[in-house]
């Protein structure tokens, strides 16, 4: 299971911008709790040139978890960002302490 910060989602949806699976970034910024924290629930290679991924977003003022699918194409930045983002414990614990700084 990856996590990733709201600043991190972002990126990624820059990197999927007129792939088949993205959102408007405009829309996706109003959306998401910036202090959100997003896990990724599905991977899959999609033919040779992208990773098809689908998120657990963490949006404003909504409780439950939205779902966000985003095309990373392999080439990008975008999916530098996404084999670095960090891998979390499947419970709770593990994704607060992958996410948050106790300094």
């Amino acid at each position: 299971m990856k996590i990733a910060t709201t600043p991190d989602l972002i990126e990624l949806a820059k990197s999927a911008e007129g792939r088949n699976r993205c959102i408007d970034l405009n829309v996706l910024r109003d959306l998401l709790d910036r202090e959100g924290t997003h896990v990724l629930f599905f991977q899959m290679p999609h033919g040779s040139i992208e990773m098809r991924t689908a998120w657990y977003a963490k949006f404003k003022d909504i409780e439950a978890p939205a779902t966000l699918w985003l095309d990373i194409p392999f080439d990008s930045s975008g999916f530098q960002l996404f084999n670095e983002l960090p891998t979390a414990a499947e419970d709770a614990n593990g994704v607060f302490k992958a996410t948050h700084n106790e300094n």
